[in-house]
This record gives C-alpha cells, structure tokens and sequence, in this order.
C-alpha cells in the first residue's frame, strides 16, 4: 500500500477496491475560542483498521464525534457509505451502522452487564406489550461477551467489575449489532496481556468481515500490530495519511509533534532526602497482604504488577480511600491515622487517581474550581485569589483551554489529567501517589508531566508512580517494588531492574502455587537493595 494521494473522487489510491465506509471532506469545528478541525479531508475504508494520531487537543476526539453525530461539524461534510449526512445524531449514527466505543466509558453502573449491552434494544416477546425476552437477552450477552473474550457474568451489576472488564463490556455493546463502522477511542488503556491480545484477535476477525475500524490509541507501538494505516492529526489540522508500514514511530512522533522529542523518558536522579512514608505490614482484607515499603524525599518509587495485583487499591489506602485492616503508616517517621482522604490531604498528601474523570474530576465545575479544590478556605472564599492562584498553575502546566473558567469536561484527557495535578500542586503536597499518570494521553504530554516529575523531585517531593508501562516504570523510576496478588513481592534499584526480572516476579506463581502467595509464606524477596 503506497501513500495516499486524493483523487477527483475523494477516493484513496493505492488501496485497490475497498469500499469507503466514511468519508471526510474539508471538515471544520469551531467552539467558542477554539478552532478544533481546520479544513481536514480523509476517509475510512471497509475491512481495513485506520488508526488516528495526535496529541491531546489535535482534534481526534473532535472528528470521531461528528463521525458518531454527538458534534455537527462547523463546514464541510461527512459521507456514510456513500450518502452524505446532515443533522447527524448518535442515533442516526448507529442506525447508519457506526458503533463508538469512548475512550470515557458510557455504561450504567447500577444495571446489570446484559442490560447495558442492550440498553434501548432489548430483545422483546411480544413486541405490541414491549415485554423483554430476558432468556434471548441473557443468551445473546454470553454469545458476545465469549466474542470479546470477556469471562463476566452477564447478570452482575456492571459496577462489581473491574476497569479493563467494563471496557470489554462497552465494546461488547458495541459490536453486537454487527457495525460497518467501528470507532475505538484508546481501547487497550484497561486491557493489558491475555485481554490485550484477545482484543487484537477480535479487531482483525472483524477487519475479516469487512468493518471500517477506526482505531485511536497513544500507544503507538500497537499501531505497528493492528493498523493498516495511518492518519496523523496536529492543532486541528491533517498532516499525513499513509500506510502503516511506510512510517517508524519516530516518525509519527516528529509528526505529531511537529518536533523531534528526543529521550522519551527524561529522568534526572536526585540524591533521596530523608524518609517520608512507611508502611508496615499494610492489609486490607482480602485484597491486601503484609505490605511494607518506604519512600525518601526527592525518589520516585516505582510499583509494578499485573492487573488485580493490589497497586490501585494501595493507592487508595495510603490516601485514606479505603481503610486498612492491619499495619500501620509513618508519615515523617510519626505514626499517622489516615482515615479519610481529608487527612491525607491534610498531612500534604496528593492522588492522582486511575480514572479521573469520576474519581479525580468534577467534570462540569470550570478548570478554576478543580485546581483550587484542595486549597479552599473553610469558611471564607476570596474569588479574586481563586483566580489568580488557579492561573498561576494553568499558565505553569501549559493547560490548554480558552479560559479557567470553562468545564473541565470540555477538554482533552492529557488537559484533564494537569488540571488534577494542577490541583495538587495548588495544594502545596509534598507526597504524590500517582496512579498511571500518562494513561490515555499523547507522547509529548507524557515528556511534560516527566519532566514535572523531574521538578517535583528536585524540590524534595516523594512520588509513589504506579503504571503498567514497563518502559515508563524503568525508565522514571529510582526504585521499584512489584506486586503479586495484593504483596510486594521483590524491590529492585533502578540500576538492577530489568523487564524480564520484573515480569518474571509479576508472573509468578500463576502456574506454580508454591511460589510465595501463601499465607503461610510471609517473606518478601529484596534484590540488590541495600
């Protein structure tokens, strides 16, 4: 497949006969003070996996918005296998056959797995009554979460499971009408191994069957595994369409960001200060087993395991989200009572948390009242120092928004993640607990927050930075610890760590029970740590 050229008819050479299942001519977006798509043509093609490219704020989510109907587009058009559209609506969307899955889930917490699969299109019995074929329902669920690879109940209540089994949820709700189009927003920010392989798998049976895929992802090494090709977005602004295997990663990453970036992972070792924080044989019942580890001023401490190993609900418990059952925590070598996230914050505490949208955002406050959150007066409020304090950290992250004063909801997910550590920094914390930190955001605003981190280390803060990137965790971390089903199970100075070893200790016992998850095996192997 050779670089795309547009003919007379829109049509993209060099691809044989594929159909176009959507096609994009001269589209513009324009919300107030924001130009999102300028003039952008490309189109998408049946059986093929197209993935989208950008940095946060490119205008991705904007242009798979108005494929879906939830925007119009200020000018320009959108086809749909051939028939151009007006007025588009989400509904309007699905009937002609587009299916999104959101890189922010859209399912209801309090219904069960089946009924948000079928929400607003149950299978019924007796169609004038409206009454619902529970047994074809309950049927039709198991067929397809089997097809996605997800092993859930489909009468649980969705809010009992797990981020990465939501996610195959979202995409079982998806798929399940047969789309020609479907549209992924970072499908693999929740799935990891097994899940993440079983995906890939799905994506090409349906690539297979003739669907439009329109794949979104930063994490631009599974580009190279699944896509066909390439579509990179820059300020709202098309700036290559090709196929896959003419393109390295560097080169979509000069592209993207319109610069060569240099060392991805720009650490800088700083000598660790004194001793901030101590747990000691932390528990939580069931979940959490004898956790001890230490953090110094000025260290990043990686932690690193498998999905289900204990890292987020260590983050909550450290933070006083959740309460231990046994252990205890030292905070400047003092014991500490941390009960309630208040306390955290109160003893210069700040968390970054895996989801933030509903766990670290109130998405439709403004900017303004996120970053000042965890500074706020009791009693009085000073509007003219909540603006000028909120600023300063807009200005200091480089958040990009037309104001302080806009929902947090309206921006991009590498924007919302600053306005949370904005947050935290407005709040004068000295200890970060930093939950994947870069999940879901493009290349060069990982180097931003990298080189915070930098800042904040230099200072003498300490940051516990749990992620599921290995190359993030060896390339950020001064130390780091890896978890097996609720244990810290080996600690390894940077210098030492490698993947093979962490993975080996993530990975172990899976198959061998004898391998220290026991309760009766209450050691923890240390290596090369003096």
């Amino acid at each position: 497949m050779g670089r795309t050229r547009w003919g007379r008819t829109g049509r993209c050479k060099g691809l044989g006969d594929r159909r176009i299942a959507v096609e994009v001519q001269r589209v513009s977006k324009v919300f107030p003070g924001v130009r999102a798509l300028s003039d952008v043509s490309c189109d998408f093609r049946s059986g093929e996996v197209h993935a989208l490219l950008g940095e946060n704020g490119a205008g991705k989510s904007t242009l798979i918005k108005i494929i879906a109907g939830v925007y119009q587009p200020s000018s320009g058009t959108v086809s749909i296998r051939g028939t151009p559209v007006t007025q588009f609506t989400p509904y309007m969307a699905r009937t002609a056959g587009v299916a999104t899955v959101f890189q922010e889930l859209s399912l209801a917490p309090d219904l069960t797995v089946e009924q948000n699969i079928f929400l607003g299109a149950e299978p019924t019995r007796l169609a004038a009554l409206g009454w619902i074929d529970g047994l074809s329902q309950r049927r039709r669920a198991m067929q397809v979460l089997e097809t996605v690879g997800a092993d859930v109940d489909p009468q649980i209540r969705l809010s009992a499971l797990g981020a990465a089994q939501q996610q195959l949820v979202e995409i079982a709700k998806a798929i399940w009408t047969d789309p020609a189009v479907l549209i992924l927003d970072e499908p693999t920010d929740k799935l990891f191994g097994e899940e993440q392989l079983r995906l890939f798998d799905l994506i090409r049976r349906l690539r297979e069957r003739g669907i439009a895929i329109i794949y979104i992802s930063h994490k631009l090494e599974e580009i190279h595994q699944i896509a066909d090709r390439v579509t990179i977005l820059r300020d709202g602004t098309l700036v290559d369409t090709t196929s896959v295997g003419e393109v390295t990663i560097d080169d979509m990453i000069r592209k993207m960001a319109g610069r060569k970036l240099g060392d991805l992972f720009p650490k800088i070792s700083a000598d660790p200060g004194p001793e901030v924080l101590r747990l000691e044989k932390i528990s939580s019942a069931g979940f959490l087993e004898d956790v001890s580890l230490t953090l110094h001023r000025g260290e990043v401490l990686g932690v690193m395991g498998l999905v289900g190993a204990g890292r987020t609900l260590l983050a909550k418990t450290i933070t006083g989200v959740v309460r231990p059952t046994g252990g205890r925590i030292l905070v400047h070598n003092r014991p500490a009572r941390i009960d309630s996230p208040g306390a955290a914050v109160s003893m210069g505490f700040g968390f970054l948390p895996e989801d933030r949208r509903t766990q670290g955002l109130i998405v439709m406050l403004p900017v303004r009242e996120n970053i000042v959150l965890a500074s706020l007066s009791r009693w009085l409020i000073n509007h003219r120092q909540l603006n000028d304090m909120s600023r300063r950290y807009f200005e200091r992250l480089e958040i990009k928004a037309p104001s302080i004063h806009v929902p947090v909801s309206t921006l991009s997910g590498g924007n919302q993640q600053k306005v949370v550590l904005a947050r935290w920094l407005c709040s004068k914390a000295k200890v970060f607990i930093f939950d994947e930190p870069t999940q879901g955001i493009d290349v060069a605003t990982k180097v931003e927050i990298y080189n915070l981190i930098n800042e904040l280390t230099a200072q003498g803060a300490g940051i516990i930075m749990i992620s599921s990137d290995m190359r993030e965790i060896l390339g950020m971390s001064d130390r780091i610890v890896v978890m097996r089903k609720g244990r810290v199970v080996s600690e390894y100075r940077r210098d030492d760590a490698t993947p093979e070893r962490i993975l080996a200790d993530a990975l172990a016992g899976n198959s061998d029970s004898s391998s220290g998850f026991g309760r009766d095996n209450q050691e923890v192997r240390t290596n090369n740590v003096g």
